[in-house]
């Protein structure tokens, strides 16, 4: 049975709206880190990395408005600012790499890249050199370039964010207003790559309603719940997920 609008098989359908959910919950918990990790393996396994890079990104920014007004509040201005404009320059060489590249490489490639990021954000690495502008805007630069290829950009100026002395809600903030200014470019790069095809707009009309549920439960619940517990869970989850995507 497939529906029709998506010519996604039921079950696929059923992935990917789960994985959204998750999705969704971490992004509301932490701001960012993990969202799309949890998101693009599955739906790039159903749809291919083309269709399903621009889906996740605008879901990244629709949500990157709903914790807006908190993420100014609370984030580090400047470190932000470096983190995106860095970030901005490299995304046309990364959706350069999603087209130039054939699709079945490209879908392995999510896989490949969400096992690594899931991984380093379970092990609980932290950046322990020197930080400052150079070193965010090669972090920065680094999230664009993979955030354009394969919509998983993120986890480079996550790690780096979380690495540094400032509190954890501050963390958060720079998170959540970081990974909301870089959508914005890497749409329009997509939009003029000719990447929103008609079920890109499906998928994001039927995807929007449940990952914007889930980053508001789990805006609404940071605090109270165990965000430790259940990011590893998410994201041990997602590491076995992907090694079957990367091997279908």
């Amino acid at each position: 049975m497939n529906p029709a609008f998506l010519d996604v098989p039921l079950y696929g359908l059923a992935a990917i709206v789960l994985a959204t959910l998750l999705g969704g919950l971490l992004r509301g918990f932490t701001g960012g880190a993990g969202a799309v990790v949890v998101i693009m393996p599955v739906l790039s396994a159903f749809v291919g990395a083309r269709e399903a890079v621009p889906v996740g990104v605008c879901l990244m920014l629709l949500t990157g408005f709903q914790l807006g007004r908190r993420a100014l509040r609370d984030a580090d201005i400047r470190e932000a600012a470096t983190l995106s404009i860095s970030s901005v320059l490299l995304v046309p060489a990364g959706i350069w790499l999603l087209f130039s590249v054939d699709e079945e490489p490209m879908r392995r490639a999510v896989a490949v890249m969400a096992i690594l990021f899931a991984a380093i954000l379970l092990s609980g690495w932290r950046h322990r050199g020197p930080r400052g502008p150079a070193v965010a805007a090669v972090a920065g630069g680094l999230s664009g370039l993979i955030g354009g290829a394969v919509g998983m950009g993120g986890p480079p100026m996550f790690l780096y964010i979380m690495s540094g002395p400032s509190p954890a809600h501050v963390q958060r903030g720079t998170i959540a207003l970081s990974s909301s200014i870089t959508p914005i470019v890497t749409l329009t790069a997509l939009a003029i790559a000719g990447a929103f095809i008609p079920r890109v707009f499906w998928l994001i009309l039927v995807l929007t309603p449940v990952f914007v549920f889930g980053t508001w439960a789990g805006t609404h619940y940071f605090g109270r719940v165990d965000e430790t517990l259940f990011r590893r869970l998410s994201l041990g989850a997602m590491i076995v997920v992907s090694t079957l995507v990367l091997f279908l």
